[in-house]
């Protein structure tokens, strides 16, 4: 077996059964992965929905956009920016040229308040005793 496909069989060699099998296996396996990755995304959104335990007031959707702003902001974070623009319906694609001259928003110090962030203090490394 020199790259791993002689074991394959062309579709062309099979028989219709055969062919037909292969393909309901397929889509059985293709329905269960559909099934799982809902059964997940509906897990992430029932737990967004909750009120945050560490923001009071805010659902944990709210309280996590907060913390990515916060990061985006001061680490100069350029997927923060495009993750607004898509959210806002703002991202310009390749090639895609806006011909009114409206240009997309960027993300400013002045659309958080500095309040609703507690900041955060550097950890502390231990220091070896000589």
């Amino acid at each position: 077996m020199k790259n791993g496909h002689d074991n394959l069989i062309p579709a062309s060699e099979l028989t219709p059964e055969e062919r037909a099998e292969i393909g309901r296996r397929g889509g059985i396996a293709s329905g269960a992965a559909r099934r799982e990755k809902r059964r997940i995304i509906d897990m992430i959104d029932a737990f967004m929905e909750r009120p945050s335990e560490s923001d009071p007031g805010l659902t944990n959707e709210e309280a996590y956009l907060r913390a990515v702003i916060r990061r985006g902001l001061k680490y100069g974070n350029i997927d923060l920016m495009r993750l607004r623009a898509e959210l806002r319906g703002e991202l310009v694609q390749k090639n895609e040229i806006d011909l009114n001259g409206a240009i997309p928003a960027v993300l400013t110090d002045d659309m958080i308040v500095d309040d609703d962030f507690p900041e955060e203090k550097p950890k502390k490394s231990a220091k070896r005793k000589k």
